[in-house]
């Protein structure tokens, strides 16, 4: 099984994901590879542009993918992988999201870009359209401790995953916040 493990920056999926490598989970973080697979720079966003396709070449001939029953491959950009299973999208309400934001660094351009990522579900809506909703899980993290969401995880799956998207909705913060 290869479980995407995705999200908007800063819903705590490097901090699941090395606690899943922890728990004996093989998880492959995008981050190490990812740079393999650039082919530009958009320097007013202050960010990279990747080749996705490129990704999808690469990815599968990566050791801990081909060895592993189930491997983890956490990234916000994982979603996007045409070999995903299993999709677990992380969460955060955007009040909580801009708080881990500035106190990871990020400009304010980025800040409010990624808010409204989250607030209008983005990469749901990318993660449907590459892959069958049964597939699909979210799991707000906003006030859980990232232990409880590996836990949650963990047993999501080695029990059977059931997939389950639609409910969080932070409609309410775009329409205080956007406009």
């Amino acid at each position: 099984m290869f479980v995407a493990l995705t999200g908007t920056p800063g819903t705590g999926k490097t901090t699941v994901g090395d606690l899943l490598s922890d728990q004996g989970f093989r998880v492959i973080h995008l981050t190490d590879i990812e740079t393999k697979c650039v082919v530009g720079e958009d320097k007013k966003r202050e960010c990279l542009i990747y080749d996705i396709d490129l990704m999808n070449k690469y990815l599968p001939k990566d050791p801990l993918l081909i060895q592993s029953d189930v491997c983890i491959v956490e990234g916000h950009l994982s979603h996007l992988l045409s070999g995903a299973t299993k999709i677990i999208i992380l969460r955060c309400h955007p009040e909580e999201l801009k708080k881990r934001l500035k106190k990871k660094g990020y400009p304010s351009l980025k800040i409010h870009e990624n808010l409204e990522a989250e607030a209008l579900d983005i990469i749901l809506c990318d993660a449907a359209c590459c892959h069958i909703t049964g597939t699909i899980r979210e799991i707000d993290t906003t006030h859980k401790d990232p232990v409880e969401v590996t836990r949650f995880i963990a047993v999501l799956l080695q029990d059977g995953f059931q997939g389950e998207i639609g409910r969080i909705d932070w409609s309410d913060w775009i329409e205080k916040n956007v406009g």
